[in-house]
């Protein structure tokens, strides 16, 4: 395999937002008397925000309030995101070896740019794929925007690598036909037998030896 292209999903993966995202769900359960824990949530971390009330069977007619309150929360508080260890460590190393890279979120498109604009500002996504830029359904863990990202930039799934840290990641890698490495060092904690690794240094030794190779 010759890997050419890595997709990254972007929470859990690249940046670390659960606490926000506790806050943020925290703020709306409590405004719109939902008596629905975090932990509730955060089984769904990884799917599109209306897919996640949706699974949580929350009346449709209130979600748009809701997504507005936990989008406000977030907004106000994307100064408390952080990168994990070694983000920038990697995007340089993957610039030297001319591996271009990606990203596929769960997250809005609003809150995602505010992100990249706080976080990468300086690093080049050959695309940014997010749940409005998909048809209705085809969010993770669909394999439609993996092979959306692959068309669009004409990369062969021979030489496409797509990194999460999800059950829902892993089965949008199973459902694009493409290879996975599980980000161990994100939210998923899964007891799996994929190849993993436990942080971005370990996975850039995985990356030297699929190079090599």
């Amino acid at each position: 395999m010759r890997i050419k292209h890595i997709c990254f999903d972007l929470d859990g993966v690249l940046i670390n937002s659960l606490e926000i995202m506790e806050m943020s769900w925290f703020e709306a359960a409590q405004k719109y008397n939902l008596d629905i824990n975090f932990n509730s949530y955060k089984k769904y971390i990884g799917i599109p925000f209306y897919d996640i009330l949706n699974k949580l069977e929350i009346k449709e007619n209130t979600w748009e309030e809701i997504k507005e309150t936990y989008d406000e929360v977030s907004t106000r508080e994307i100064n408390n995101i952080k990168k994990y260890d070694g983000v920038n460590d990697l995007f340089e190393y993957l610039t030297s070896k001319n591996i271009t890279f990606s990203i596929f979120t769960s997250k809005t498109r609003k809150r995602t740019n505010e992100i990249i604009a706080k976080q990468f500002e300086n690093i080049k996504f050959e695309m940014v794929l997010c749940p409005e830029d998909l048809p209705d359904y085809e969010g993770k863990p669909s394999g439609y925007g993996l092979k959306q990202i692959m068309n669009n930039l004409k990369i062969s799934k021979d030489n496409f690598l797509y990194v999460g840290d999800t059950l829902h990641d892993i089965e949008c890698a199973k459902n694009a036909d493409v290879s996975f490495v599980f980000a161990d060092w994100g939210y998923g904690n899964l007891n799996i037998s994929l190849e993993s690794a436990q942080n971005i240094s370990q996975f850039i030794s995985i990356l030297e030896k699929k190079i090599k190779n």
